[in-house]
């Protein structure tokens, strides 16, 4: 069944998770933060309340790149996703990433005086995905532009970019 928002709410694709990477020129903390939370939440296909569970340690590094999302499920992202990730823990000083598997440190937090805060509740996450793409937009425009990508022809853009 479809609820209202649902219906109402616009699907945000790759190319528009590229564009909106392109247009943050600034590279301020907010700015790494939101961009990976787009492409986790692309990637993953994960609601919101489930995105900003995940934690630091959730994030499985190796040949491949995935994301522990809970019961032992864990769902493969692409390299620009875990480079979007590198950034903003770069940026909030968790300088040393690699020492932190196991870390249960939120991996989407707000920002307050430049340093970590807060866990990101899930309508922070809509906030964001409104101040960045509009208010016809929500957290789930990403789950949704990632379902249209995954069907688009010939062979989907998310098979394309997980080569």
């Amino acid at each position: 069944m479809t609820t209202e928002t649902e219906e109402q709410t616009k699907p945000l694709t790759r190319d528009d998770i590229s564009k909106a990477d392109r247009a943050m020129t600034d590279r301020i903390m907010h700015d790494l933060r939101d961009i990976a939370l787009m492409h986790v939440a692309y990637d993953t296909m994960a609601r919101a309340s489930e995105l900003v569970a995940f934690n630091v340690g959730d994030l499985k590094r190796g040949e491949t790149h995935s994301i522990n999302i809970g019961k032992g499920e864990f769902r493969f992202i692409s390299h620009a996703t875990y480079n979007a990730i590198q950034d903003w823990f770069l940026a909030v000083d968790t300088t040393h990433v690699e020492q932190l598997t196991g870390s249960d440190l939120p991996m989407f937090c707000t920002i307050s005086n430049g340093a970590r805060a807060d866990r990101l509740s899930g309508s922070d996450v809509t906030q964001i995905i409104k101040k960045r793409f509009g208010d016809e937009y929500s957290a789930d425009s990403l789950r949704q532009g990632a379902s249209v990508d995954l069907h688009t022809p010939p062979t989907g853009k998310i098979m394309k970019e997980a080569t």
